[in-house]
């Protein structure tokens, strides 16, 4: 997941000038590019609004009241609430960039998202892909309420729960920043709360499946202790997301632990993270 536009994060954080200039003009070309699948007038001039006055509201007494506002994905009109500027960055991504296109005559019908975030790649999927059976899962309850109301009306169960090796109780970590949230603390201002945890056994089993056609994991590093256990990836015919440097260790390593059972396609990489499309070997 992306960091957000506006990068002071922390009210003690004072941003030089040339960091506010960064973004600010980040805010105006995000807000900008976005206004190409704005469904109508009235929502192209709320998304504007948002991405020019983020600093504003997130000061406000409305800081978490999200915006609801109107797009075109596939020649379809879906209403989404969106709140934080990580929220526009990743309907950036996923709906204007289609982050998570599969190739032509792949149509997976059951679809796992870990680390569902606001609900955005499982919407994405539920409208390219006809309605498939998409289970999602998100560890921080602030964003619940968005996953659900973004996928109401299609065939998505959406799960408060964080992903791991194994199910049970586990302290997380959340933030603000949506894009921060994690296992382990990453900001001094993070809140620690207890969450569910659970295997992707006991997901499937919830689920009713035995396996699944799709899964998609962006669970900034927790994929480190999954991804890398044949286990784990036994259970999925196809695997796209997003992967995280961990302490030291780069998201390459995750590539070829997958490189064992699938053929993997690195859409985009840096030294932090990797965005990627496995398709397991016939």
């Amino acid at each position: 997941m992306s960091t957000p536009l506006d990068d002071s994060h922390a009210p003690s954080v004072r941003l030089s000038p040339v960091r506010r200039l960064h973004a600010w003009i980040g805010r105006h070309i995000v807000g900008f590019r976005l206004l190409r699948i704005a469904a109508g007038p009235g929502s192209a001039l709320k998304i504007l609004f948002a991405t020019l006055t983020m600093p504003v509201k997130r000061r406000s007494p409305w800081r978490n009241k999200p915006y609801r506002v109107a797009v075109k994905l596939d020649g379809k009109v879906v209403q989404l609430n969106l709140s934080g500027p990580t929220d526009f960055l990743v309907l950036r991504e996923i709906v204007l960039e289609r982050e998570y296109q599969l190739p032509d005559g792949f149509n997976p019908r059951t679809v796992v998202d870990l680390g569902a975030h606001i609900g955005l790649a499982s919407l994405f999927f539920s409208v390219v892909l006809g309605d498939p059976k998409v289970v999602a899962l998100e560890a921080d309850p602030a964003l619940v309420t968005q996953t659900k109301a973004n996928t109401s009306g299609h065939n998505v169960t959406v799960l408060n729960a964080a992903i791991a090796s194994e199910s049970g109780k586990r302290s997380f970590f959340t933030s603000d920043e949506s894009w921060a949230n994690s296992f382990e603390r990453t900001l001094p201002q993070q809140q620690e709360i207890e969450i569910e945890a659970l295997s992707l056994a006991d997901v499937l089993d919830r689920a009713g499946l035995e396996r699944v056609d799709l899964m998609k994991i962006d669970v900034e590093g927790a994929e480190w202790g999954l991804l890398t256990d044949p286990a784990f990836t036994a259970r999925a015919d196809a695997i796209v997301g997003e992967l995280h440097g961990v302490d030291g260790h780069h998201p390459h390593e995750l590539v070829e632990a997958l490189e064992r059972d699938f053929d993997v396609t690195v859409l985009r990489e840096d030294d932090e993270a990797a965005i990627f499309q496995a398709f397991r070997r016939k």
